[in-house]
């Protein structure tokens, strides 16, 4: 009996990267049947072409439906009806097996090389960012320099403002020494006219004591 079928998958990921075909093609291979295919139609389809005796291949198909939804689970997977075809042509099961694992090889090949593309891809922008990162050094390391030479004249400043502050305090001592002069000058001037007013005082007193006549003749001499 020739016939075939088709396994579906509701996801492309069963099909694509968990290897349903694989997995078929080996079952096929340790069951006894020595002719059949398993082929990818797109990427959620799997075509199973096989030829025995027609008991043994219903049987075998039975027995791949457990296998299958058991492995890759149901209702993500369904099958088509067995078909039967009298004309199909099928090659020998162990060149299908070779042929899936060349194409399996050459993916596998495939995958590699994207992966060191990757990698290629990923080493330059590893590079760039250490670029980028001895470049923020470098700025950080300038930033640093302007923030010593910004203390250091901050420390300038500071020590010019300690000597204004000096020379203040120096001018505050001498005003309030020249304040202090000042003040002892008015003191001074104070009991000066304070004696000269006593003076007078005492004059005006002695001039009234004196006799009139005297006090007209010196009135009359002045």
């Amino acid at each position: 009996m020739k016939a075939s079928f088709l396994i579906k998958s509701k996801e492309e990921k069963v099909v694509t990267e968990k290897g349903l075909r694989a997995f078929v093609l080996e079952k096929l291979l340790n069951s006894g049947i020595s002719k059949g295919t398993v082929e990818n139609l797109d990427r959620k389809t799997v075509q199973v072409r096989l030829e025995g005796d027609e008991s043994r291949v219903k049987q075998l198909v039975e027995e791949l439906k457990k296998a299958v939804i058991a492995e890759f689970g149901n209702p993500k997977i369904s099958f088509t009806q067995l078909e039967e075809n009298p004309s199909l042509e099928l090659p020998d099961l162990m060149r299908s097996s070779q042929a899936l694992m060349l194409g399996q090889l050459h993916k596998g090949v495939s995958v590699q090389l994207d992966i060191l593309k990757a990698q290629k891809g990923l080493m330059e922008e590893q590079k760039e960012l250490v670029k980028g990162q001895k470049e923020l050094v470098s700025s950080q390391k300038e930033l640093v320099e302007g923030q010593k030479e910004m203390t250091k004249g901050q420390n300038g400043l500071f020590e010019e403002q300690k000597e204004i502050a000096k020379g203040q305090k120096e001018l505050t001592n001498s005003q309030k020494e020249l304040a202090n002069s000042q003040k002892e000058l008015v003191e001074g001037q104070k009991g000066i006219l304070i004696g000269q007013k006593d003076t007078l005082r005492e004059l005006t007193h002695e001039l009234r004591n004196l006799p009139k006549e005297i006090a007209a003749a010196i009135k009359g001499n002045a």
